[in-house]
């Protein structure tokens, strides 16, 4: 819920069933005709939807409300810039008021910068911790972000956390997966169709990068462009991104490798089949197969292409048929990435079963 300029405004929608006070099924129906035959109305209950108003009171009028909650039991609460509400005393004819919630007392001091409904309950976000009080209070992941002010929850108790520039991603058990950087973030949401987080900003919205393998970085990475007047462009139209090494967003004499490529791809597949094929940790195994299944799963939703951050087909991580096709018969690459992207394919159908995979091959 975004922020709301509005003094006032009609928040809460409460939506009641007005009905009888005796069973369904136990109201004597009226006969559809009277005596003469003649079709009579037939009056029977039915569902009124009305709202509720709840004003702020004219000494907190400028406060602002960003986010909204309600559990299971119907509890709401709303976050303002001076801590969480919680609607009171209001009905059908008679506005309420949003005061401060003092229902639970150490919650009080907390400085909550988000909360969102999550299985229908309450999950909180403050400097320290990603927590909820339900689920006997086994919810609490410290994100080491201290200026989080933005989240979203996964499909399983995971959980996407931001304070507007830098990103960390944890699992249930609070394992930190993976971290990086998106410049302008004001706000994530969860795609429960796709299981992907989008990351929205002023001038984009981008889906959190799953499948892309981690890259290389290095400090104080320099580079010599040896190369003609115009490369850049003429990369940038061939893939993404035209740079090879691009400076961190946060520490500048950092860079890291951006483009991941068929090379890549293939060292990755060998890997995690060996791990697959060799190993005795049944730990190690399922997180080689979770991997494979990320990697090929992504680049089998996206054309058997390689989805970079920016959205846009890595340089060199194309195996699509319109792009190998293009190749002339007698060049190399027609065959190599056709044979490697069938291997690809028929190596992540033998581990997980999935018909997916198999039928792309």
């Amino acid at each position: 819920m975004s922020n709301i300029p509005s003094i006032y405004l009609i928040l809460i929608p409460v939506f009641l069933s007005l009905n009888g006070c005796t069973e369904e099924n136990s109201v004597p129906s009226a006969p559809d005709t009277n005596a003469k035959g003649q079709s009579v109305y037939q009056d029977v209950p039915y569902i009124q939807d009305y709202s509720v108003r709840y004003y702020l009171p004219e000494q907190q009028n400028t406060l602002k409300l960003t986010d909204l909650s309600i559990n299971r039991d119907g509890q709401i609460q709303i976050l303002s810039d001076n801590g969480l509400l919680v609607p009171d005393n209001g009905s059908l004819f008679y506005s309420g008021k949003l005061v401060p919630d003092i229902s639970y007392p150490p919650m009080i001091p907390k400085k909550i910068k988000a909360i969102c409904t999550y299985r229908n309950q309450t999950v909180y976000l403050d400097s320290q911790y990603v927590f909820s009080n339900a689920w006997a209070g086994k919810i609490q992941t410290a994100h080491g972000l201290p200026g989080a002010s933005l989240f979203a929850a996964g499909r399983d108790f995971d959980f996407l956390i931001s304070d507007g520039e830098l990103l960390v991603y944890f699992d249930k058990d609070g394992k930190k997966l993976w971290s990086g950087s998106l410049k302008g973030i004001r706000q994530i949401v969860y795609q429960q169709t796709k299981n992907s987080f989008l990351l929205i900003s002023s001038g984009q919205v981008a889906e959190f990068i799953p499948g892309l393998f981690a890259r290389s970085f290095e400090r104080d990475y320099k580079t010599e462009n040896t190369k003609e007047e115009g490369w850049e462009r003429k990369e940038l139209l061939s893939g993404s991104p035209a740079t090879l090494w691009l400076p961190a967003s946060d520490h500048h004499n950092w860079t890291w490798r951006s483009t991941a490529s068929s090379d890549q791809t293939v060292g990755q597949i060998f890997a995690l089949t060996m791990i697959l094929e060799l190993a005795d940790n049944k730990e190690w195994k399922a997180r080689a197969l979770k991997c494979l299944d990320d990697l090929m799963g992504s680049i089998v939703k996206n054309d058997l292409y390689i989805i970079d951050v920016d959205g846009e087909p890595t340089l060199w991580g194309k195996w699509n048929p319109d792009y190998v096709n293009k190749f002339p018969v007698n060049v190399g690459d027609r065959r190599l990435n056709s044979s490697n992207i069938i291997a690809f394919l028929q190596t992540a159908y033998k581990f997980t079963g999935k018909e997916i995979y198999e039928n792309r091959v």
